[in-house]
C-alpha cells in the first residue's frame, strides 16, 4: 500500500472534486447549472499523522523502541522510517543451528547398511594377515564379494557385542582392546 504526505492527500481530494465539478457543469459543450451533491469517501493512510493506520507498521513522530528479537531476529534495533514502515536494517538474522555431526556408531552403522547393498562384487587380497583369516570362509586366501558382505555383517555383530559390554573382542582388528572405527577400517581398507 502506497503512503502519501498530508500535501498530497490535499492534492489529491482536489483534483477529485474538480474532475467530479469539471463532469456535471460541462457536458458536450454546454454549460449547464445543477444542482447536485457528490458524496465520496476516501480512506488513505496518511504517514505522519500520529495514527497508525491501514498499511502502516509505525509513526515516526510516536514511535516506541521495539528490539529485532520482537520481530523474529537475533538482536539488534529496529527503528521507524519516513514511511512508516519498520526499518530492520541493523537486525541480525538468526543463523540456523549446525546439525550434530554423526556418532561413531551411526556411521559405522552406514557403512554396513552400505557395504551389505553394494552391487558391485568387492575382493579382499591379503588375508594372510592373522585378523583377516577370521573372515575368510573358504580359506582359499582370497575374500571374495559374498565373504566380504558376510565379513561386514559378523564385525557388526562383534561391535554391537562390544558395546554392549560382552568381553569378546573378535572385532579388535589392531589388538588395542578397542573395537571402534578405526578396526573397521582396517576390514575395508583391503578391499581391492
Amino acid at each position: 500500500m502506497r503512503l502519501y504526505t498530508k500535501e498530497q492527500v490535499k492534492l489529491i481530494v482536489a483534483l477529485i472534486l474538480f474532475l467530479t465539478v469539471s463532469f456535471f457543469l460541462f457536458e458536450k459543450g454546454n454549460i449547464y447549472a445543477q444542482s447536485s451533491t457528490v458524496e465520496a469517501s476516501v480512506k488513505i493512510s496518511i504517514c505522519g499523522n500520529e495514527v497508525v493506520e491501514g498499511g502502516e507498521d509505525c509513526e515516526p513522530t510516536t514511535f516506541t523502541q521495539l528490539s529485532c528479537s520482537d520481530l523474529g531476529y537475533e538482536g539488534g534495533e529496529v527503528y521507524c522510517d519516513n514511511s512508516c514502515s519498520y526499518d530492520t536494517y541493523e537486525c541480525i538474522i538468526p543463523q540456523p543451528p549446525e546439525p550434530e555431526p554423526p556418532t561413531e556408531e551411526e556411521i559405522i552403522e552406514q557403512i554396513i547398511e552400505d557395504v551389505v547393498n553394494r552391487k558391485e562384487p568387492i575382493i579382499i587380497v591379503a588375508p594372510t594377515l592373522p585378523y583377516l583369516k577370521l573372515f575368510d570362509f573358504d580359506g582359499n586366501g582370497i575374500i571374495d564379494d559374498y565373504e566380504f558382505r558376510q565379513s561386514v555383517l559378523l564385525w557388526g555383530k562383534y561391535w554391537r557385542q562390544y558395546r554392549q559390554g560382552e568381553e569378546e573382542l573378535s572385532c579388535d582388528l589392531n589388538d588395542d582392546t578397542v573395537c571402534d572405527i578405526v578396526d573397521f577400517s582396517i576390514l575395508l581398507y583391503h578391499t581391492k
